[in-house]
């Protein structure tokens, strides 16, 4: 920074008519408010205030250091608004207090930031299980739950190294879930108070991941089903089925109730799928699946009456969890569910509509105006060809069961 130019009132006139700073950039010292300064760069200018710090008690006060703190941007923040910021860091400095750091109180532990973080996920209502994860990766960092978000912010390779060492403990995807929960932590620090330093994560270089699910292809299908067909616990088999005939999330559907279930509409309702409350949506049924959940009513009834659950269990929430079909050798749900999505596009529909029938948050401006409980009968439609197409792939007699 060059030297000072000299000093003048400053004005919004005198300030428009400062000449463009060249490689360096220059301070003009306001001749009114002692410490109220401009600083000209090649690009932009700001508003600022400079001033000594001294500390200690009466008759022992010790210069410090000299402080400059930026108040705003030159032609966003008015001059008057300025005058008065720069007069309120003034006043603190002269209580020995700098301007660019928070006070004791104001300092945010990363366990701090963590509950802040969590509380901003149920404002907006996002599901238990998105806000349990988060509050579960703070065991990554145990040992920073005191350390304040400054110290962790200018400690950037200490944070590229956690990332590694994560990796190596638990691997790389348990890894880049738990820096993204710091990043996400951070960033909202960030929003309240812009003295932090840049957000740390930016030093981590995120290990790659592939998409571990791919589809049951159409040559296949006819073993899985017959596999299917073949197991020993009737529920689990209808379970199996069920996601693949309709793409569902594996939690969303194993956590599904009789009193969702309207068979004359031939629609389930889902409350709380992923996302949250706010993206429940009707999952429109086909005639094979609404059958298919009528026998397993009353099945049901006799080997666990009075169970609210359509997929029940000897478990204790009394529902089925985790599946354990993929220990078999089969699919697991989600790549059911990815098995949907291309047997979907194979049986003609368009993009929109799978995204809809699976309960994809759609992107652009024209979302906002599809309301999906206006298409169910046209999502019902889409759901039979869908149906029609997997069972003929499967070589199922779909004739045998309606």
């Amino acid at each position: 920074m060059k030297t000072d130019i000299q000093p003048r009132k400053l004005t919004e006139a005198n300030v428009r008519g400062l000449p463009p700073a060249t490689a360096r950039g220059y301070v003009v010292r306001d001749t009114e408010l002692k410490g109220f300064i401009v600083i000209v760069n090649k690009k932009s200018s700001s508003w600022a205030v400079q001033r000594d710090l001294w500390q200690g008690p009466r008759g022992h006060r010790r210069l410090v250091r000299s402080v400059r703190h930026t108040i705003g941007r030159v032609g966003i923040m008015p001059l008057r608004v300025a005058r008065e910021k720069a007069l309120e860091a003034i006043q603190l400095i002269q209580q020995g207090v700098d301007p660019n750091k928070p006070t004791e109180s104001e300092i945010s532990t990363l366990a701090d930031q963590w509950q802040e973080y969590e509380a901003t996920l149920r404002t907006r209502e996002r599901s238990d299980r998105t806000i349990a994860d988060f509050v579960y990766d703070l065991r990554y960092f145990r040992d920073w739950e005191h350390l304040s978000l400054e110290e962790i912010g200018a400690n950037r390779k200490g944070v590229r190294e956690r990332h590694k060492q994560i990796s190596k403990k638990h691997g790389p995807y348990i890894a880049n879930r738990a820096m993204r929960a710091l990043r996400a932590a951070y960033n909202l620090a960030l929003k309240v108070d812009d003295t932090l330093p840049a957000n740390p994560v930016v030093a981590v270089t995120f290990n790659r991941e592939k998409r571990r699910d791919q589809a049951i292809l159409p040559d296949e299908l006819p073993n899985w089903w017959e596999q299917i067909e073949a197991h020993d616990n009737p529920i689990r088999r209808d379970l199996q089925k069920f996601i693949l005939l309709t793409g569902m999330r594996r939690t969303a559907t194993v956590t599904a109730r009789w009193e969702h279930f309207e068979r004359e509409r031939k629609l389930l309702f889902v409350p709380d799928p992923k996302g949250g409350e706010e993206r429940a949506f009707w999952l429109p049924l086909s005639s094979y699946l609404a059958d298919m959940l009528d026998g397993r009513q009353s099945e049901n009834e006799i080997t666990y009456c009075g169970s609210p659950w359509i997929w029940p269990a000897d478990s204790a929430t009394g529902h089925v969890t985790e599946p354990k079909e993929n220990k078999r050798g089969l699919p697991s749900p989600h790549m059911l569910r990815h098995s949907y999505a291309t047997f979907a596009k194979a049986a003609g529909l368009n993009e929109l509509d799978i995204g809809l029938l699976m309960n994809h948050k759609l992107p652009g401006v024209t979302a906002g105006y599809i309301h999906e409980a206006s298409l169910l009968e046209h999502l019902k439609a889409c759901q039979e060809r869908v149906t029609a197409h997997i069972l003929m792939l499967a070589k199922h007699d779909f004739a045998h069961d309606v």
